[in-house]
């Protein structure tokens, strides 16, 4: 668990399929401390916006590229789907952030949580099998 100044960030898996063709992280985003941005109503907006997949190209080859997981072809393999939600102070949305390139000559070697409103860089390298 990453502690932000709003958020608690926990990531506790990243996994491909068997085949390489989908990816997904457990993770979990709990609003910690109230921040200026929050809706009227007291809650905040969490959703796949902030997470990237490094993505390298194993056939290719070079360096990996940040990438946004909503511009990813999406999956639905894992269980829970983490997706958008509205969250109150001390609450949580968890669930696993996946996508499905679709390509087993590409590969992740890291994740990211990066929300543009609030300046957070987190990383995760995936554990080499």
């Amino acid at each position: 668990t990453v502690r932000t100044r709003y958020f608690d960030v926990t990531v506790t898996a990243l996994e491909a399929d068997e085949d390489g063709l989908a990816w997904a992280a457990k993770a979990e985003v709990c609003y910690a401390v109230r921040h200026p941005e929050e809706r009227a109503d007291g809650t905040t907006r969490t959703s796949v916006d902030p997470w990237y997949f490094s993505v390298q190209d194993g056939e290719v080859g070079g360096p990996a590229e940040w990438v946004k997981v909503k511009d990813l072809q999406p999956s639905t393999r894992w269980s829970p789907v983490y997706g958008t939600k509205l969250v109150g102070l001390g609450e949580c949305n968890s669930g696993w952030v996946q996508a499905e390139p679709g390509s087993p000559d590409l590969f992740f070697p890291s994740l990211r949580y990066a929300p543009a409103d609030f300046g957070d860089d987190i990383r995760w390298v995936r554990p080499e099998r």
